[in-house]
C-alpha cells in the first residue's frame, strides 16, 4: 500500500471530523479578521455617544472565543483519533524483536505527522 493510499484512507475515514474542524478553523480566522472592523465601529459609536458598537464588539468577541474553544477541543479529538488509527495500523504489523526501534521510530514519526 502506497504512502498516499494510507493518507487517503485516513482522510476518508475521518472525513466529517476534518470537514467540521476546518470549518470551525475558517470561522475562527474570519472572526479574527472581522474583530478589527467591529473595533472601528465601536470606536465610531463611542465618539457619537452610543454603546451599541461596544455591545456588538463584545458579542462578536465572545462568539470568536466560543468558536475557538470548541475548535481546539474538537481538533484535539480529531487528530488524536487519526494518530490512534495510524499507530494501531503500525502496531498490528508483525515485527521481530530486532525491529523494536523501527516500531518506536514509526510511532514517533506518526505523532509528528499528525501534529504537523
Amino acid at each position: 500500500m502506497s504512502k498516499f493510499q494510507i493518507l487517503r484512507n485516513l482522510m476518508v475515514k475521518h472525513k466529517y471530523q476534518l470537514i467540521f474542524t476546518y470549518s470551525l478553523f475558517s470561522l475562527e480566522m474570519l472572526g479574527g479578521l472581522l474583530r478589527f472592523y467591529f473595533f472601528g465601529e465601536a470606536i465610531n459609536d463611542l465618539i457619537k455617544g452610543s454603546y451599541r458598537g461596544l455591545i456588538v464588539l463584545t458579542i462578536v468577541h465572545l462568539a470568536y472565543l466560543v468558536i475557538g474553544t470548541v475548535r481546539h477541543m474538537f481538533d484535539t479529538r480529531t487528530y488524536s483519533a487519526i494518530y490512534t488509527s495510524l499507530v494501531t495500523r503500525f502496531l498490528s504489523r508483525r515485527y521481530q524483536k530486532t525491529d523494536i526501534s523501527k516500531l518506536s521510530a514509526h510511532s514517533t514519526l506518526a505523532r509528528e505527522f499528525v501534529d504537523f
